[in-house]
């Protein structure tokens, strides 16, 4: 258990002292300010992004702001540079997990501890009220951070799209993914050329076209059923 709310501002105060901030990119195009003390927090999280290949987004990825807390009273831990919301559009905030990260790298994200043994990060995700799947806040004192981190990543499962498998189909979700099912995993294209391919070269390819006619929500849903009834997430 780490750090609750108040604790944190405590630790971390003042807040909305960006004057100090630095900048750091991540996996993919997003980019994050946050307070330097958490530098090696952020290097070690974005390790693990590059591990599974989980790319960020520069439209809906993000840390510092000045503002209140959602839902409550006080600042928002961004407002100390110490959280980031990571691809927010396919992550969103809610009674439901939705979420398009593996769950092996939300895991290894939360293993990390400082040398000293604390929780360097938690995940809004395990949250037990409403989840907060784009969200990660340092879990720990500036203090603790500084005795160094430990842990690391390990690369997820390697799978080979054409030796995995005959397709069990193909699923395109307008706005969310182009993906393939084989056996107990599910294959997510980078681009349509990879995923048109794939789909030409099938035997007998059977393919379901989700479009803009449904909701955001409702794609989102989708998704995440597929990727929860599968035991892997493979970016192709």
């Amino acid at each position: 258990m780490g750090l609750s709310t108040s604790q944190l501002r405590d630790v971390w105060d003042p807040p909305c002292n960006s004057g100090s901030f630095i900048t750091i990119g991540l996996h993919g195009d997003g980019r994050v300010t946050v307070d330097p003390r958490t530098q090696e927090a952020v290097t070690r999280l974005n390790d693990i992004l590059v591990s599974w290949d989980y790319r960020t987004r520069s439209s809906d990825t993000g840390a510092y702001n000045c503002r209140q807390i959602t839902g409550g009273s006080g600042y928002s831990l961004h407002a100390y540079g110490i959280a980031l919301d990571i691809n927010w559009q396919s992550n969103p905030y809610g009674p439901n997990l939705i979420t398009d990260m593996p769950r092996g790298m939300c895991d290894e994200i939360t293993a990390l501890r400082t040398t000293n043994g604390c929780r360097v990060w938690e995940w809004g995700g395990n949250w037990s009220g409403n989840k907060d799947a784009m969200h990660y806040e340092i879990d720990c004192s500036p203090a603790d951070l500084a005795t160094g981190i430990q842990g690391g990543s390990k690369p997820p499962p390697i799978y080979d799209l054409e030796t995995s498998g005959e397709p069990m189909g193909f699923v395109v979700i307008s706005g969310v993914a182009c993906i393939a099912v084989v056996n107990n995993v599910m294959f997510e294209f980078r681009d349509w050329n990879t995923y048109a391919n794939s789909y030409n070269a099938a035997p007998n390819p059977q393919q379901i076209v989700i479009g803009d006619d449904e909701s955001m929500e409702a794609r989102l849903h989708f998704h995440q059923q597929l990727f929860a009834q599968h035991v892997a997430a493979v970016t192709v």
